[in-house]
């Protein structure tokens, strides 16, 4: 069927990629606009704990945003070009190797894994908050800890991941 056919098509190769470079735009420039708002605020603004929280999710979440630009525009783009071009309906599987498609794996490793870790950290300090409601200096040893710990590991969990789990499962 020929309308079944071309739906197959639109779905798989024109609306997909079109979603993707929304929320790769959406990622990039919001996450942007977050980092640049809380860093420009006045100082007794921008130290405090959640501020500094904020942006380091925020941080994370720009991660995932360049992981999806260099996915869409180097490893799926040409996929998605040369599958609907030279190849009609026919489908072919990309290449998951090489340093694109190491660096894009690492970046989707660090982001996931920090993005776990900033989470966390944002629900630890939002429960031990009341705990210690006029120690600021506790607070920001916390929030200073808790933030070297996240993204330790996250760089170590992605690093396992794309140096010696991701070639065991290829």
């Amino acid at each position: 069927n020929t309308s079944a056919a071309i739906s197959s098509i639109w779905q798989a190769y024109i609306s997909m990629p079109i979603y993707v470079w929304f929320v790769v735009i959406l990622t990039l420039v919001g996450n942007c606009v977050v980092i640049l708002w809380r860093c420009t605020r006045p100082a007794s603004q921008r130290n405090n704990a959640l501020s500094v929280m904020i942006v380091n999710l925020s941080l994370v979440d720009f991660l995932y945003g360049v992981h999806l630009l260099l996915v869409e525009t180097v490893l799926l783009g040409p996929v998605f070009q040369g599958i609907v071009v030279r190849h009609g309906l026919q489908h072919t599987r990309p290449t998951v190797d090489g340093p694109v498609c190491t660096t894009a794996y690492f970046l989707s490793s660090l982001s996931y894994a920090g993005q776990s870790g900033a989470i966390f950290c944002i629900a630890a300090y939002t429960l031990l908050s009341p705990c210690y409601p006029f120690q600021s200096s506790t607070k920001k040893l916390f929030v200073a800890g808790s933030i070297i710990i996240q993204w330790a590991f996250a760089l170590a969990m992605a690093s396992i991941s794309t140096f010696c789990w991701s070639r065991q499962a290829f």
